[in-house]
């Protein structure tokens, strides 16, 4: 934040006014974070990546992986006959 700002609602409010008014609605942002600070990258350049990185850490979810039987589980389900192991003839 530039000095002699602080972040509020109608600060958000002014800024998506100005890019819907400027902007067409595809680039027009859709949410809004205040950050004190932006990574930079050695040449001064915004980090992007680490942008990025920081994004999916906070959406992402834990991975767990499905049971042995998950697949089984879902023939069963769906009603289906397990399938035959085929083996190819040379």
């Amino acid at each position: 934040m530039p000095p002699g700002f602080a972040p509020s609602r109608a600060l958000a409010d002014d800024h998506f006014q100005f890019t819907r008014a400027n902007l067409t609605p595809f680039k027009a942002p859709k949410i809004l974070e205040f950050v004190t600070d932006l990574p930079k990258t050695i040449s001064g350049k915004i980090g992007r990546i680490e942008l990025r990185a920081k994004e999916v850490e906070k959406t992402a979810e834990p991975v767990t992986h499905p049971s042995e039987h998950f697949f089984e589980d879902i023939r069963k389900a769906s009603g289906r006959a397990p399938r035959r192991d085929v083996t190819r003839r040379t």
